[in-house]
This record gives structure tokens, sequence and C-alpha cells, in this order.
């Protein structure tokens, strides 16, 4: 749209042209580029599948978790008391 030529990937060396820019000597994909618990994160493997719940008593919530492992679920996402979830503080 600006007519600004764009390269395909950029590298330290981009960055050492900005004023006063410390760059790392790495590349997208490598650190500090790179993001998640594992080095190659979601190129190599797929999302965290993460069901969000929780209901009734922490028995009822714990059986809903189980259950939700046993399916398959990959993680899980705990729901709390609706204020927590709208970032109100009871305090």
């Amino acid at each position: 749209m600006s007519g600004t030529p764009l390269k395909a990937v950029y590298g330290p060396e981009d960055l050492a042209q900005e004023a006063g820019a410390q760059g790392s000597g790495e590349y997208p994909g490598q650190y500090p580029y790179a993001r998640g618990i594992h080095a190659s994160m979601y190129r190599t493997k797929l999302w965290t599948t993460r069901m969000f719940a929780g209901c009734g008593t922490a028995i009822d919530t714990n059986e809903r978790f189980r259950q939700l492992l046993d399916d398959g679920s990959e993680g899980l996402s705990t729901a709390f008391d609706v204020p927590t979830l709208m970032g109100l503080d009871s305090d």
C-alpha cells in the first residue's frame, strides 16, 4: 500500500539499522523470536485443545474435568465465579 518494498524475512542486520537498536543476532524461529514452551511450538505440533469448564461444587468440577480428560482434552481452563471472570475484585 505504501510502496515500501518488504522482505520475506527480517533479521538482526535489519534491526541494527534502527537508531540505537540492539540486535540479538538471531532469526525468526530462534530465541528470542520464538514463543511458547517448545522450540518449534506450533510448527510441529497442533495447538493444545482446552475446554473451558467449571460447574457446581469442587467435586462436580473435578468429575467434569476427569471426564473431559478421558474424552481427549489435552488441557483444562477453569471457569471461576462470574465476577472474577469479568475482572471484578471482591475486595
